[in-house]
């Protein structure tokens, strides 16, 4: 009975982890023996790998990014600490662990779909891949408890509930504005002019969680 209602409640998950490699085996034959695992700014490929790990590392990666989600929460401390908000973090890392490893099938996918002679715009796609990632991670964030795996993990906001909370519930509405906003203006952009805002997106929301994060630790103080 544990196991159909492990296969019941983690049926898209191992389809996730699955699929790649489904798909590599039935296709084995028809791939080069090497393929491209990694493209530019401009979209072109400069890096390779080997057929049998450079269409395997990903699924691998996959497999164990879900282990972390799947196993670390149970050994996080804080997140045992408060009881009351338990299973609503861990709801929230559930979401998360779903959605990230949607995130890397795609990639797997993308990969396989280079190696099998199919033009993809690698740049584009993977770009809106992790925005639509952002969007979902974005609108549950604000649910998320102090906890050391994931989130905003700042000092400030790792030693103060109240700290953590405001950080999220803005930082939530910046990831999904922010992704929405990327994702209605890239049909006015360049792959390379998309992945170019995508970067100054990401290394500003990253200043951002820390400077209002310690902004707030500021204010309590005084």
């Amino acid at each position: 009975m544990k196991t159909i209602g492990f296969l019941r409640r983690e049926g898209l998950q191992i389809v996730f982890l699955a699929l790649p490699l489904i798909l590599a085996a039935a296709f084995w034959s028809h791939f080069p023996q090497l393929v491209a695992t990694h493209w530019d700014i401009h979209g072109h490929p400069n890096g390779w790998m080997g057929k049998g790990l450079g269409l395997t590392i990903m699924p691998a990666v996959n497999l164990g990014i879900w282990a972390l989600f799947f196993y670390l929460p149970r050994l996080d401390p804080k997140i045992h600490s408060n009881p009351a908000e338990h299973e609503r973090t861990v709801s929230v890392l559930r979401t998360w662990r779903l959605a990230t490893s949607a995130f890397l099938c795609l990639m797997s996918l993308l990969i396989l779909a280079v190696a099998g002679g199919i033009p993809v715009d690698m740049n584009r796609t993977v770009a809106n891949g992790i925005l639509v990632l952002f969007l979902v991670l974005g609108n549950t964030m604000g649910n998320l408890r102090p906890n050391y795996f994931a989130g905003i993990r700042t000092p400030w906001t790792l030693n103060d509930p109240e700290i953590w909370r405001a950080t999220h519930r803005i930082g939530g509405r910046i990831m999904v504005y922010g992704s929405l906003l990327l994702l209605l203006v890239q049909f006015f952009l360049t792959a390379e002019q998309l992945m170019r805002g995508f970067l100054v997106y990401m290394v500003g929301f990253a200043v951002w969680s820390v400077g209002y994060s310690y902004s707030l630790f500021r204010r309590k103080a005084r």
